[in-house]
């Protein structure tokens, strides 16, 4: 399914299928959606709910907010926050201007969350394994897990691996704090 609008919004719910396309000055809601997914907007914010499948989304100017996704996410806004909760999949999240939570279910299959501007949030099961590395220019990193390091200890870096090393968490901001918890 191939959509397009030059200013208005995009919703689509209950595909099952590719869904591809855009719209220069609105914002994309999606729910119910089984299949592929490669939408962009240059003005506007983005949901989704309930995903079967591959999410690339992208926005200029508005917020990011995607749940319930068995699947890749790959999304990216220059002016807002991201905000990823119950992802089964690998995850890329970049942001200029805002802060990104990511929540992952079951196990890390790899994450990458930067922004220039803002606070990273991610949330793991507590038996994840993984290679960490994790750093702030204007902030602190906490983690929750037991961290094998790898070079000096410091406050704005983490480096090293979580349960003998696994699947990349790359956590990069210029300007916040990093978070990495553990979840029941």
């Amino acid at each position: 399914m191939f959509l397009w609008t030059s200013g208005g919004d995009l919703k689509v719910k209950s595909v099952k299928g590719k869904v591809n396309g855009g719209t220069s000055g609105g914002n994309l809601e999606l729910n119910d959606i089984t299949g592929a997914i490669e939408l962009e907007t240059s003005g506007g914010d983005i949901r989704a709910n309930n995903i079967f499948g591959k999410l690339f989304m992208e926005t200029s100017g508005g917020d990011i907010k995607i749940s319930d996704v068995k699947g890749d996410v790959d999304v990216n806004t220059s002016g807002g926050n991201v905000v990823l909760s119950s992802i089964e999949g690998k995850v890329r999240a970049e942001t200029s201007g805002g802060n990104i939570t990511v929540k992952v279910l079951e196990s890390n299959k790899g994450i990458y969350a930067e922004t220039s501007g803002g606070n990273i949030n991610i949330m793991l099961p507590k038996n994840i394994s993984a290679t960490v590395d994790a750093s702030t220019s204007g902030g602190e990193v906490t983690c929750d897990y037991p961290i094998a390091m790898k070079g000096k200890l410091d406050e704005s870096r983490i480096r090293g691996t979580v349960n003998g090393g696994g699947n990349p968490i790359h956590a990069h901001t210029s300007g916040g704090n990093i978070w990495i918890r553990g979840i029941e």
